[in-house]
């Protein structure tokens, strides 16, 4: 807290202590006569502190008193059916029917362009393609799309300088 200063030694070290001294004495008196005096009067309240956190849960209170009775509420479904019946005498059998046409043992007939095989329903798909899709023989598209003559075509007549137009002075040329 205090750091010693050395004084050279001479006669000044003597009157250099003397007053350091002195002023030592001074300022202790002077401490000492402030902390003795009467208390001031109260500062200004400082602002409200964080809040803490929340304390654990009281004990549940007793139970109130208890409410009236309810209006009495709408009629419920009907029950369950009972026991069924014992059966009754059998009726009168009628004639056999008209065979009906051949079946497979599967359950189901193939229609034109496929074939049966046990349970087993395959097309005869024919040709070198790769496609695993069905389409019917005459299902084509040559007529949606343009074919390779037309585009060809298109593209020479869009190419050719001469058949542009409102193409402006000056560069008419095509330079």
């Amino acid at each position: 807290m205090f750091t010693a200063i050395k004084f050279p030694t001479s006669n000044l070290n003597v009157t250099t202590r003397s007053i350091s001294i002195l002023v030592l004495l001074i300022l202790g008196s002077a401490i000492f006569a402030a902390c003795a005096g009467e208390s001031g009067s109260d500062g200004v309240q400082g602002a409200t502190g964080a809040q803490g956190i929340q304390g654990e849960a009281g004990a549940d209170g007793s139970s109130g008193a208890k409410g009236d009775t309810g209006d009495t509420g709408a009629k419920g479904a009907a029950g369950k059916d009972g026991v069924t019946g014992p059966a009754g005498p059998s009726g009168d059998e009628g004639k056999q029917g008209e065979t009906g046409p051949a079946g497979s043992s599967a359950g189901f007939d193939t229609g034109d362009g496929l074939i049966l095989d046990g349970d087993a329903i395959s097309a005869d798909l024919s040709g070198s393609g790769s496609a695993t899709t069905i389409a019917r023989s005459d299902h084509d598209h040559d007529d949606d799309y343009y074919d390779q003559s037309a585009v060809d075509a298109a593209v020479a007549a869009a190419s050719a300088w001469g058949s542009l137009t409102g193409v402006p002075s000056g560069i008419a040329d095509g330079y």
